[in-house]
């Protein structure tokens, strides 16, 4: 038998065979195989695909899946689900065309399943022939590359999508009824350079690119540092993606809201997004039901400039806690308003009479519902006033001028209507 530990191939071209070789009679039966160290980098390796952007979950490692079109779909599901396919519709970014990938050792993975934030049969079903993959230790991750799929694929996979979603972020708004992921194999994606994810991939130690990460403090931490210099200070209420605050070029907008989620799709889209913006938008993480004239307070005392406040779409969910927010916001916006603290109020929101949207009259009652007499009577609310029909890409928006018409606005099939509260000048 063949000992490998003294093996020598001059020793063993000597054995008896057909002809000869440099001098040495051929040695042509034993097929030498080098022993295999028992250590993982020398194993089979898989090469499977992860996702360039896992969405606002932030997960420490994205999913793996054997298939390209598994981590595309996974990409633009999520994509989706965190209410940026509404900043792009028509145009996805040009990153979503791309995948990681990534050689794997079997020992190394398990099989696991995704777990939304809020079951749907419809999800479920969409991925249900798939495989989602974790890696175990991703410290032993080989360096990871980027492909970039090809035309076809990409197509198939974005038309398993609508276009657009609903406020919600629905399933139903986000997956074409009855479809499923769709499989692909390795010939339907390719190499192709890009400047962009090469920098990703370098800043991340040749790591997973993972594009979300930028953004994960914002899921963690809030700020407190948010008086800047401006001529003018807007504060911008319930400001979702804050996509109108970003057209605003004259004007300081600091961005409150309670949904995380929102603050992450609007850094994401101020990242990101082609679109024109002003370099003027601070985001907050903050209830508007608790603080808020303290705010408002510490905003005057630290900064003379003037003050408005925005209400920019208020949710006109029927839930009482909702409801009572607002209520409790309007109500300390109006004491900084007869306080001095600030100029005045604004209030813009969706109507649809035939939709669960607000009317002016009940929404002007839901703000004057916690105030107390003299608030009331030293402030003057105006009529409602349309600020854009039902079709129109633009607004006429009462504090940043003509803009575009963008997010759940443009989603909306309604009118924009606004009001605003101000100091009533007769009682000075």
């Amino acid at each position: 038998p063949l000992n490998l530990k003294t093996f020598h191939p001059l020793y063993h071209f000597r054995h008896i065979s057909r002809g000869r070789f440099n001098g040495f009679k051929k040695y042509n039966t034993i097929k030498w195989v080098p022993p295999q160290p028992k250590s993982r980098s020398s194993k089979t390796l898989l090469s499977l695909y992860y996702p360039l952007y896992s969405g606002y979950t932030f997960p420490e490692t994205p999913f793996h899946f054997k298939q390209p079109s598994h981590a595309l779909s996974w990409a633009l599901s999520r994509f989706k689900k965190d209410g940026l396919g509404n900043a792009w519709v028509g145009s996805l970014p040009s990153f979503l065309r791309f995948v990681g990938v990534t050689r794997v050792d079997p020992t190394n993975l398990r099989i696991t399943s995704f777990f939304p934030n809020r079951r749907s049969s419809l999800e479920d079903a969409f991925f249900s022939d798939v495989t989602f993959y974790d890696i175990i230790d991703p410290t032993v991750i080989p360096t990871t590359h980027y492909m970039q799929c090809s035309h076809s694929l990409y197509t198939h996979c974005v038309n398993t999508f609508k276009n657009t979603q609903d406020y919600q972020m629905s399933s139903n708004s986000t997956y074409m009824p009855n479809r499923k992921c769709i499989d692909s194999t390795s010939e339907d994606v390719s190499f192709h350079h890009c400047p962009f994810l090469s920098s990703k991939k370098h800043s991340s130690g040749n790591s997973f690119i993972q594009l979300e990460k930028k953004f994960k403090y914002l899921k963690d931490n809030t700020f407190t540092n948010i008086v800047q210099v401006f001529k003018n200070i807007v504060v911008s209420v319930c400001s979702g993606q804050s996509e109108t605050e970003m057209q605003s070029q004259m004007n300081l907008c600091i961005c409150l809201d309670t949904n995380k989620k929102s603050l992450f799709a609007s850094k994401f889209i101020y990242k990101y997004s082609p679109q024109p913006k002003g370099s003027n938008v601070l985001l907050h993480y903050f209830d508007m039901s608790k603080g808020l004239l303290q705010l408002l307070n510490t905003l005057s005392s630290r900064r003379h400039l003037p003050i408005i406040v925005l209400f920019q779409h208020p949710s006109p969910s029927p839930e009482k806690t909702s409801r009572n927010a607002i209520a409790t916001a309007s109500k300390d916006c109006m004491h900084a308003l007869v306080s001095g603290y600030i100029e005045e109020i604004h209030y813009v929101f969706d109507y649809n009479p035939s939709k669960n949207t607000w009317s002016g009259d009940k929404l002007q009652a839901l703000t004057h519902s916690l105030c107390e007499k003299h608030i009331i009577d030293n402030t003057c609310t105006s009529h409602t006033q349309t600020i854009s029909e039902n079709g129109d890409e633009t607004v006429c928006h009462p504090i940043f001028g003509v803009v575009n018409r963008r997010g759940w606005a443009l989603m909306k099939k309604g009118h924009e209507m606004a009001f605003v509260i101000s100091k009533n000048k007769n009682k000075d």
